[in-house]
């Protein structure tokens, strides 16, 4: 699990320190505060700016790198990727950059564009140059890790530096669950994961928070659009899950990304997107026995009442639950948080005080 967050120039995230996170957290702020782009930042840094999760960050955001042969393509993903950035201004400057870390920690990770220049014919390997250099040089951006340093190309989409970077430490076990993701294609490939063995049961107890005469699940059809078809007990039409509505379909692609993110991280933007109010508290208790089973840390944003006071019923009527609520607020432009304890977030709770 991660402990802590500090986060510099991520959007309009600059300067913000979390201190402690617990195994479940849930992030609430008014619009705009950065509570997405919070989540965003947590998969950058427990992935260490994997490449394929940076693409599909911007991706998701309307903000698709270019591979065509284009006149000024390194110019085009290089404005593609300011948007990153806070206010997207970027510089070459050593000091123009992203960065996340522990707290204190060093072993944190950045982002940055650069200048560099290819091997020439007296030997010279490629290095990375200022941007007021006489050299012909090109553009790209430079991601420090935990594991080294490495250069990627705008031009050619590609890394010119490869180190280990697409080797075993690359990053697996982090489920990111964006709001449109009602029902994900990755469904079919995670339930074929984790069938036959008892991490499906956790699946049907989850879902029968809805259906309670579920009895059976599978997926029909061909890659990538295989479906989720079930049996209701006593019953012999088998249906398709989606005519039950969002919020079945909603819990099964959360369910499925937690039994398959062991020892990992779960990310949920707006937690209770497609699901009515009276479920929200059976959820959540399935969600806290589910990561302290599977050692899962999850992170989620809301913005709803119902789902914050069913976090906060489940948090205080057990001992054994580690979690918190975080807010996020805006003051004189920049983003604060503001961790409330236990005890806060029941008093909050119970005297109609506003969390969001």
């Amino acid at each position: 699990m991660i402990p802590s967050i500090s986060i510099v120039n991520y959007k309009n995230l600059d300067g913000l320190n979390i201190k402690s996170f617990e195994r479940v957290n849930l992030i609430v702020g008014k619009n705009n505060t950065g509570k997405s782009s919070l989540l965003e930042a947590i998969a950058l840094f427990v992935s260490q700016f994997d490449i394929e999760i940076l693409y599909k960050i911007l991706y998701d955001r309307g903000e698709k790198i270019t591979g065509q042969d284009i006149v000024n393509k390194s110019v085009a993903n290089m404005n593609i990727l300011s948007s990153l950035f806070r206010d997207r201004v970027v510089s070459f400057k050593n000091g123009t950059k992203i960065s996340l870390s522990e707290g204190t920690d060093i072993a944190g990770c950045s982002f940055r564009f650069v200048q560099y220049v290819e091997p020439n014919s007296a030997g010279t390997g490629r290095q990375i140059v200022p941007n007021d250099s006489d050299a012909e040089s090109k553009l790209g951006f430079e991601i420090v890790s935990k594991s080294g340093s490495y250069i990627y190309s705008l031009e050619s989409n590609r890394f010119l530096t490869r180190g280990n970077f697409y080797g075993k430490d690359k990053y697996e076990k982090l489920q990111f669950l964006k709001i449109r993701d009602i029902e994900r294609q990755q469904n079919a490939e995670l339930w074929d994961k984790i069938t036959l063995t008892s991490k499906e049961e956790i699946v049907y107890q989850t879902l029968r928070i809805i259906q309670p005469d579920l009895e059976r699940i599978t997926f029909v059809g061909s890659n990538p659009h295989r479906y989720p078809l079930i049996k209701l007990a006593d019953k012999e039409q088998i249906l398709p899950l989606l005519s039950l509505g969002d919020g079945i379909n909603r819990i099964l692609t959360i369910v499925l990304a937690m039994v398959n993110a062991e020892s990992g991280y779960v990310l949920i933007d707006e937690f209770e997107s497609g699901l009515h109010h009276s479920v929200q508290t059976k959820l959540w208790e399935m969600i806290f026995n589910i990561s302290e089973k599977l050692n899962i840390q999850v992170f989620a944003t809301s913005h709803s009442d119902d789902c914050v006071a069913g976090f906060e019923t489940v948090l205080n009527n057990s001992l054994q639950n580690s979690g918190k609520l975080i807010r996020l607020e805006t003051k004189n432009g920049t983003v604060k948080a503001v961790d409330y304890s236990n005890a806060e977030l029941k008093s909050a709770i119970e005297n109609n005080i506003e969390t969001r």
